[in-house]
């Protein structure tokens, strides 16, 4: 009778975490490398990010999605927003000209988005051709807050919302 062979599969390399004592500011991150000869069967990502920003203080990411757009307005720690298209001596914080603001409606001035107690809120301000959150038309100089995916109108001009 004939041996045959064993079906030994090699063995796989041992994972370690002999990892360096690092010296790392709470606005530095760094990037992991993860071997591509990954035997586990699931499918990884080559390289992986590490944060290691301090969870006290984190940051506030407001966004806005604006249609044509492949990426959102982020606005970080954002107290205070003024949305126009600006104009001589207007003073402006998001200008929507350069999205077409001015053919769709966009007053000079339209509106302003603010951060408090924990909530964002929109106000009209006075605009020629009115705000909509969702399908409700904002009466001028009210505040009315906001939620992830509400919609604004400045004129006929379209905004999605996203807030953690």
């Amino acid at each position: 009778m004939t041996e045959q062979p064993e079906n030994k599969q090699p063995d796989k390399p041992k994972v370690t975490n002999n990892l360096p004592e690092l010296n790392i500011s709470s606005d530095d991150a760094f990037t992991q490398e993860v071997s591509p000869h990954y035997e586990g069967g699931e499918d990884l990502h080559v390289f992986s990010e590490l944060d290691t920003r301090p969870a006290l203080g984190r940051r506030r990411v407001f966004r806005l999605f604006i249609p044509r757009e492949t990426e959102p307005l982020e606005f970080f720690s954002l107290d205070r927003l003024v949305i126009g298209r600006g104009g001589k001596g207007v003073q402006i914080d998001l200008n929507l000209s350069e999205h077409y603001g001015w053919m769709l409606g966009v007053s000079r001035q339209h509106a302003e988005i603010v951060y408090d107690t924990g909530t964002y809120y929109i106000t009209d301000l006075g605009s020629t051709n009115g705000t909509w959150l969702n399908s409700t038309q904002l009466s001028p100089n009210e505040r009315y807050p906001l939620e992830s995916h509400d919609q604004i109108r400045l004129g006929h001009f379209l905004m999605l919302v996203s807030v953690p």
